[in-house]
């Protein structure tokens, strides 16, 4: 494991975000951007999601997982929107997600409501986090 449970508490806690941690399974789900990569589409599950709760009998449970938190060279070069790429902005999303049907097919995490992400249209392999940009 790179990170402690402990460590994310500490983390949300100095960005003043909420961690949920009286009620069993109020789930914190995060993303921890790869900063080693400087921002470079690297086209890898480089990234950190770590998922925390308490189970039914008050106990903590921490998991991490290998993924990426932003789009892979595919995407990059191949455009769904005309104005760029969608790379999440950086900050908390409370109640962004819901459990749902993903291509109608399998029970997976589905995002519900918007989230603030950057736009990078210019197909090179630097993502860009313009403020401008900002959607």
């Amino acid at each position: 494991m790179k990170y402690t449970r402990e460590q994310i508490d500490e983390a949300m806690a100095s960005k003043d975000y909420k961690y949920f941690t009286s009620r069993n399974y109020d789930v914190n789900i995060i993303g921890i951007r790869n900063s080693e990569t400087k921002g470079r589409v690297t086209n890898a599950f480089d990234d950190t999601m770590t998922l925390s709760y308490r189970d039914e009998d008050g106990n903590w449970k921490y998991h991490e997982f290998d993924c990426t938190t932003d789009p892979g060279t595919h995407w990059v070069k191949n455009l769904l929107n005309p104005n760029g790429v969608a790379i999440l902005k950086p900050g908390q999303y409370r109640g962004s997600h819901k459990i749902g049907l993903h291509q109608g097919k399998y029970e997976a995490l589905r995002q519900q409501k918007s989230l603030k992400v950057y736009r990078d249209d210019n197909q090179d392999d630097t993502y860009d986090f313009l403020e401008e940009n900002v959607s």
